[in-house]
């Protein structure tokens, strides 16, 4: 189970920069999309805070709100189609 979490974040470490965040996050596990987005959130902020420039560390702040507001959506829509998924197997 490890070696195949960790397969698929070596794998899609390359796909985060390239693909539209919000395609990118609905097709990974949520485990997978956390850690690798968590990767590149380390490496952005150590970058612009060794840069020690006040807009470099405004425009991260920009990046980041939309990175999370991506993320919020998703928790949101992969929670209602679990609730919804649960409902229609009660029956």
């Amino acid at each position: 189970m490890v070696a195949a979490v960790r397969n698929e974040i070596e794998r899609n470490c390359s796909l985060y920069s390239e693909c539209n965040q919000a395609n990118w996050v609905l097709e990974l596990a949520g485990q997978v999309a956390l850690c690798v987005a968590m990767i590149y959130w380390t490496a952005d902020v150590q970058h612009v805070l060794s840069l020690q420039q006040l807009h470099a560390l405004t425009e991260c702040y920009k990046r980041l709100q939309v990175s999370v507001a991506i993320f919020d959506i998703v928790q949101s829509v992969q929670y209602s189609y679990q609730a919804f998924i649960i409902t229609c197997t009660d029956y």
